[in-house]
């Protein structure tokens, strides 16, 4: 239950079910009324759900890690990070996963042939930390990098689609 709340387990379920239901609700139908073949075949759209709960899980994590004094304050009960688990341990998940994140993200730009996503999946994981550690300090700048990064979720799944729908 406490790896489940360090990486947010609920809000990585709400992505992964945006994701798919952005896909396969809205998506795939639209292509299918035009008559368009999908350029993400389900096992490159894996990789796409790999990818991004990867990086999200990444930066939960590195967010529960920055953040420690603050939860001990606010959420006393509910801090796993230096007493369910070790800091050391805490700094490997952020590794684990921002690596099978971006490993994921780099597989599925060359696979789709989108070069450009791969700086994206290359750039997010600093995005993240930076966010926990300066970004989230100042007011506009740490809210601005979170929208972004927030509309990267459904932006990944329509734009890697775009390439069919550009030749309705």
């Amino acid at each position: 239950m406490a790896f489940l709340r360090l990486i947010r387990a609920k809000n990585l379920l709400i992505i992964a079910l945006l994701q798919c239901l952005l896909r396969y609700l809205l998506v795939l139908p639209i292509l299918d009324f035009y008559g368009l073949e999908p350029v993400m075949s389900n096992a490159r759209f894996i990789l796409l759900l790999v990818a991004t709960l990867s990086l999200a899980a990444s930066g939960y994590v590195i967010n529960n890690y920055f953040d420690v004094k603050t939860d001990i304050i606010n959420r006393p009960g509910k801090v796993v990070v230096g007493k369910v688990f070790s800091r050391r341990v805490v700094l490997l998940w952020h590794v684990v996963f921002t690596i099978l994140g971006m490993f994921s993200g780099l597989l599925l730009a060359y696979f789709t042939r989108k070069e450009n996503y791969a700086l994206m999946f290359i750039l997010i994981p600093g995005l993240l930390w930076y966010y926990s550690t300066t970004f989230k300090k100042q007011i506009l700048i740490g809210n601005l990098v979170i929208a972004f990064l927030t509309a990267l979720v459904p932006y990944f799944v329509v734009s890697l689609e775009f390439a069919s729908m550009a030749r309705v």
